[in-house]
């Protein structure tokens, strides 16, 4: 076969794009989250920001913003182009000429928080180098302030002519609403605080409020103990979190207010009602879900328990019953002294397979320590049928039953043979007496002849 001819040719491709398209913006409420999405992860981090709006004498810090300008050149979100040379390093002044505008409220300052509260302002010009790993660099680091005023803060990153893209940072005003809500309406009775109510807190702009405190109000402080309880914002439920301590069972309602007392609370939510179940078992009931079963027959026993409001228990109760039974099950499956129901349903089942000989089984459900001393017990039966074995007796019993018959046809005819006996007897007889007579009478007519 014959060969062909291979030949390389050298080409030599130069790109070059040094202008700017973009930025990245990475944000946190945090300098070491902010750095670490901007040097590790390369990933646009917290797309709105919150924060509250502050007074106009006391600026409050709102975020952190780490700047990153790109091109069309760059990758993995930083400011290096293709070629691995840093963008903003090789511009003509060392850095990249950005300019940070607020448009509405809030101002922004540069370096870090001590020395960005001194310098802020609506407007900054920063140079960026993107070349510090420092998480307060003076020339990397925004600091993004609130001014007093409620609203959404639009800051905007220009390079020149070109607009390299921008950050929303919403900033709340005083709490104007106040919506609570409940995780249930139902709670069990415990000495430690619960998170069962939460509320979500807005401005008259229907802001969501992130800091600040509101407080919960019992309308029963001997049921829910607590009040007021402060409710502290929770980033776990995204809204404030009132954790409330039950006291005793019954039913109390909570209303979220502004201020820790009602005097001076100016809002308030609507009131949420819950019921508070008991931890110790008051009465009981329970059934099998059959009345009769084979024997070693699978069955399902259900217990059902209530507080001494009669509120079923929703909660585990160690040792909540003694329990007895006259037959024991076939396998090691067994009533526990304890009471685990389902959910809040106050119910639990419990498999167990019956005795292996039949009978009547009787199971009694006692209180124990964890019930009501005066818990009455219940009794709750269930017979095991063995059928292998009734037709057995059964056939005894007809057997026994003809034995019996028997014995009395025997009699029947014994008895008949003897009447028979007696009857001949007496015919013989009456016949004996015919005869006599017949001479007596024959002999009298021979006299009279």
């Amino acid at each position: 076969p014959g060969f062909v001819a291979k030949k390389t040719v050298l080409t030599t491709i130069t790109v070059t794009d040094l202008a700017p398209t973009g930025i990245n913006l990475y944000t946190s409420t945090d300098t070491v989250t902010a750095q670490a999405a901007r040097v590790i992860y390369g990933a646009v981090t917290d797309s709105a920001v919150a924060s509250p709006a502050g007074t106009a004498e006391t600026p409050t810090f709102a975020a952190y913003i780490f700047p990153v300008v790109t091109t069309l050149g760059s990758y993995a979100g930083d400011s290096q182009t293709a070629g691995g040379t840093n963008f903003c390093t090789s511009q003509a002044s060392g850095a990249c000429q950005v300019q940070v505008s607020v448009s509405g409220p809030g101002t922004v300052g540069l370096g870090n928080l001590a020395t960005a509260a001194s310098n802020r302002g609506k407007s900054k010009a920063l140079n960026v180098s993107n070349g510090g790993a420092s998480f307060d660099s003076f020339t990397d680091t925004v600091v993004v302030f609130a001014d007093g005023s409620a609203g959404t803060a639009t800051i905007t990153f220009t390079m020149g002519s070109v607009a390299l893209g921008s950050k929303t940072v919403t900033f709340a005003g005083t709490a104007a609403t106040i919506t609570a809500y409940y995780v249930d309406t139902v709670i069990s009775k415990s000495a430690s605080a619960q998170t069962a109510v939460k509320a979500l807190v807005k401005d008259a702009a229907g802001n969501k409020l992130t800091t600040g405190t509101v407080y919960a109000y019992s309308s029963d402080t001997a049921v829910i103990s607590d009040s007021p309880v402060a409710c502290t914002y929770s980033t776990t439920y995204a809204m404030h979190a009132c954790a409330i301590t039950t006291a005793d069972t019954g039913t109390a309602s909570i209303t979220i207010r502004n201020k820790a007392t009602v005097s001076t609370s100016t809002i308030a939510s609507d009131a949420l009602s819950f019921t508070v179940r008991g931890t110790l078992v008051k009465s009981v009931t329970a059934s099998f879900d059959k009345t009769s079963y084979a024997p070693g027959e699978k069955a399902v026993l259900t217990v059902n328990a209530k507080d001494v409001l009669g509120n079923t228990i929703d909660g585990a109760i160690t040792n909540a019953f003694v329990i007895t039974q006259d037959k024991s099950f076939s396998t090691s499956a067994t009533r526990s002294a304890d009471f685990t129901p389902y959910l809040a349903t106050g119910s639990e089942t419990t498999v167990v397979y019956m005795p292996s000989a039949g009978g009547t089984l009787t199971l009694t459900i006692a209180g124990g320590t964890g019930a009501w001393k005066d818990m009455a017990a219940v009794t709750v039966t269930a017979n095991v049928v063995d059928a292998t074995k009734d037709a057995a007796d059964a056939a005894t019993d007809a057997a026994l039953e003809a034995t019996d018959a028997a014995y009395a046809a025997q009699d029947a005819a014994q008895l008949a043979a003897e009447a028979a006996d007696a009857a001949t007897a007496a015919a013989e007889a009456a016949t004996a007496a015919v005869e006599d007579l017949a001479t007596q009478v024959a002999s009298l007519f021979a006299d009279l002849q």
